[in-house]
């Protein structure tokens, strides 16, 4: 019988162990093994690229909300004090969106190792 044993730290998966035979067949024809190891082994090479992603993408919602915030409080204080015409204050809100899902689009270029 295989074995998978998880490791958890603050009620999160921190590893895992993997042990024991199928016994569908001898060691090293055995394709429910195979399965298990192969299965393993992308996992283990997988974590570390998601995590790569998932830091890439909390930075750039970072400077996303900066963005935002920055240019709209920029465009809401001119409209407000009579500077800047309502009209533009509502273009420049509409351009940040436009800058946002721009800034956004540079994670379909994040390039996995695999």
């Amino acid at each position: 019988m295989i074995k998978v044993k998880f490791f958890k730290a603050e009620n999160l998966v921190k590893g895992f162990e993997v042990s024991g035979h199928s016994g569908s067949a001898e060691k090293g024809k055995d394709v429910i093994c195979a399965f298990v190891s192969s299965a393993c082994l992308m996992t283990a090479n997988t974590i570390p690229e998601v995590i790569g992603l998932s830091k890439n993408t909390v930075k750039i919602i970072r400077e996303n909300f900066a963005m935002a915030i920055g240019i709209n409080s920029f465009a809401l204080v001119l409209g407000a004090t009579g500077i800047l015409p309502a009209i533009y204050s509502s273009v420049i809100h509409n351009l940040s969106t436009v800058l946002v899902v721009g800034n956004s689009l540079r994670l379909l270029k994040y390039k996995l190792k695999s």
